[in-house]
């Protein structure tokens, strides 16, 4: 079965005994770029039409758990090419520059980034048992978020700037939601059976996941309060690891059907139109989806932020912008819109004409 992955053969044979490790992703809007994913421990990229495929880590070591920062500018994922206990690191798209971000003989596995890629969260077993940490996105300021004696993994940071992630303080391991900061705990699944892997959607309102109520790993899709869950995949084979498009009509999944120990997979976000992309079995899992930013760089050569997308909508609505950004060296502002904003202002910026930094245009996709 896919969930049963290398590294838990080899490190989390007796964890996995009391809880089930699946890999949790999240959305950020933008259009669909690539699919990240793990195949025999190292990471790949494809297109999403299956075309393109590119090994970008080769390395000798284990790398898995993919994640993509929000704008698809950067990376982060678990390795041991430093520690065979695994410690997260962060990278460029191709995979070159990657950096130990935490560095710890405890095992480090699941990152996801923040909204605003100021930070990062993690499960870890540094403690003894399952936790999940947060930091900054440079490795600094490490902060459990869980603190509980029971499995607490599987985390995905939404753009609402919820947290959704797996845990067994109940009894059953469920999906629960909660702040940044560990607060605000809300139980939002309530099954005897396995409930894991959430996905946010990338306007925060869905989370699919994986759950075997029905005799085996198949995907749903419920509310973000946990309400109106829908089965949208039916196979005898499991399907595991839902990961939405930037644009919320697709879900990616890696799946075993066939019974070649798991491929890649793409569905519409109702579950129609199951398509494979990949042929390789063998422990290929885990992929992630690459927002493209919905602006484009039209006659300059600035790669245009979210950053500058918040100052273009600000200018329109005469709204006094923080002090410039730079994109190229990606220098945040301080501002008062939350993520929440984001999306829309994202989207509503990808229908107009839009003047931005250096002389770039907004342009609809």
């Amino acid at each position: 079965m896919i969930r049963i992955a290398l590294l838990a053969i080899v490190l989390l044979a007796g964890y996995l005994a009391v809880s089930e490790r699946h890999d949790a992703s999240a959305a950020f809007a933008g259009r669909n770029g690539l699919i990240v994913y793990d195949h025999e421990g190292d990471l790949w990229t494809i297109n999403p039409d299956g075309s393109g495929k590119t090994n970008i880590t080769n390395n000798d070591e284990f790398d898995h758990d993919p994640s993509w920062a929000n704008g698809g500018q950067m990376l982060a994922f678990q390795s041991e090419r430093e520690d065979p206990n695994d410690d997260i690191y962060s990278s460029n798209p191709d995979g070159s520059n990657a950096v130990n971000l935490t560095n710890d003989p405890g095992p480090d596995y699941d990152p996801i980034w923040s909204p605003d890629n100021r930070m990062i969260a993690w499960s870890t077993e540094r403690l003894g048992q399952s936790e999940i940490f947060v930091m900054n996105a440079a490795g600094s300021n490490p902060t459990n978020i869980t603190n509980n004696a029971a499995f607490d993994g599987d985390a995905t940071w939404g753009v609402n700037n919820l947290i959704a992630f797996t845990s067994t303080r109940s009894g059953n391991q469920e999906i629960w939601t909660m702040s940044p900061t560990g607060s605000g705990l809300h139980k939002i699944t309530n099954n005897d059976d396995f409930e894991g892997a959430p996905a946010w959607s990338p306007d925060g309102s869905k989370i699919a996941f994986v759950s075997d109520r029905d005799g085996n790993d198949e995907i749903y899709v419920m509310n973000a309060d946990g309400s109106s869950p829908q089965r949208i995949t039916h196979d005898p084979d499991d399907d595991e690891d839902p990961a939405w498009s930037p644009d919320g009509t697709m879900i990616a999944f890696a799946s075993d059907r066939g019974g070649n120990g798991g491929d890649i997979w793409v569905m519409n976000a109702n579950g129609s139109n199951p398509t494979q992309l990949t042929h390789d079995g063998d422990y290929t899992n885990v992929p992630d989806w690459q927002p493209i930013p919905l602006v484009g760089d039209t006659d300059c050569d600035l790669h245009v932020t979210q950053a500058d997308v918040l100052n273009a909508v600000k200018a329109l609505a005469g709204i006094p912008a923080p002090p410039p950004c730079i994109a190229a060296a990606n220098v945040k502002c301080d501002d008062a819109l939350t993520a929440d904003d984001l999306v829309p202002m994202l989207r509503y910026v990808a229908q107009l004409d839009v003047e931005l930094p250096g002389g770039c245009r907004a342009i609809a996709t």
